[in-house]
């Protein structure tokens, strides 16, 4: 997570919904930077991107033992303009 926040992007994660479980918490939300690095073979473009992402957090003892992370990367990848086929 820290290449693609800090290295292939300068980026942040906003949240728009969080429901909070005893054995789960479900995050939804946009992952939102500037390209500022390599990211998957493309050069960095300085394009900046806003893309849908959907966090799942599965807890034991009060810790988390799971994260599941669920995004829109062909969004991504389109608002790279990197070509799709």
């Amino acid at each position: 997570m820290n290449h693609l926040y800090h290295i292939a992007f300068d980026a942040t994660f906003v949240s728009r919904l969080t429901i909070l479980g005893e054995m789960y918490t479900l995050v939804e939300g946009y992952f939102i930077g500037k390209q500022i690095g390599e990211f998957k073979g493309t050069p960095a473009t300085g394009k900046v991107v806003n893309v849908p992402m959907f966090l799942e957090y599965d807890f034991e003892n009060e810790m988390i033992k799971r994260c599941r992370i669920y995004n829109e990367m062909p969004v991504m990848l389109r608002q790279l303009g990197v070509p799709m086929g």
